[in-house]
């Protein structure tokens, strides 16, 4: 089966470095008149959904090239090790997707063609990697009795929508990559230590 869809890929984001620069952003809307409300400060107008029009602040000179799609991204909160209490680095979300129509000195044009919720002035635009989604067969889950790989073990650090305890389907991020040989289609035991100290581990679940 396939293990995701695009709106899991193109509608979470990523921990990144926490100041990763992103010159380009999200300047305004073409029809203001809507947008705007009555008594409301320049931060304050609306936000843009699909099919709007907007502006952008950066064009050539900053990267910005007509008929690209960029992804719309929302520096959120700043993540830590869960054990070791370490800056980790900067989540990144993903609320969106617009194509430059045209670009100008300085200034390009867009359209929204993807809305993953409101997506407001300020958003920063990221060139769209290429994330294709694996399609593999499901293992057996570790049995209560299986000892441990022996693999490099990590952590999730990071999950959407859920803080206290984790659910099947649930999008996660974990501190393992490339440098520790995970590939997309690889699936992870999730386990935690036992309270007891001369008890084994307790198998929680998997995750792919």
């Amino acid at each position: 089966i396939a293990l995701g869809t695009e709106a899991d890929v193109f509608c979470y984001g990523y921990i990144g470095d926490p100041n990763e620069p992103m010159p380009n952003s999200i300047a305004s809307f073409e029809d203001v008149e809507v947008k705007y409300v009555p008594r409301a400060t320049y931060d304050q107008v609306g936000d843009a959904s699909l099919g709007d029009l907007i502006f952008v602040n950066g064009g050539p000179e900053t990267g910005i090239v007509a008929g690209e799609t960029y992804l719309a991204v929302e520096p959120a909160e700043l993540v830590y090790h869960p054990e070791t209490g370490e800056l980790i680095g900067r989540q990144y979300d993903y609320v969106g997707q617009v194509r430059i129509l045209c670009t100008e000195n300085g200034r390009a044009r867009a359209l929204v063609t993807e809305a993953c919720r409101e997506i407001k002035i300020g958003a920063r635009l990221k060139p769209i990697p290429q994330l294709p989604i694996p399609i593999t067969r499901i293992p057996q889950m570790a049995a209560w009795c299986d000892p441990p790989s022996g693999r490099t073990s990590g952590y999730i650090i990071g999950s959407r929508g859920w803080e206290l305890g984790m659910v099947e389907g649930t999008l996660v991020q974990i501190n393992l990559g490339r440098d520790d040989q995970i590939e997309p289609g690889d699936f992870l035991t999730v386990t935690r230590p036992s309270v007891h100290a001369d008890q084994p581990r307790q198998i929680l679940g998997q995750l792919g």
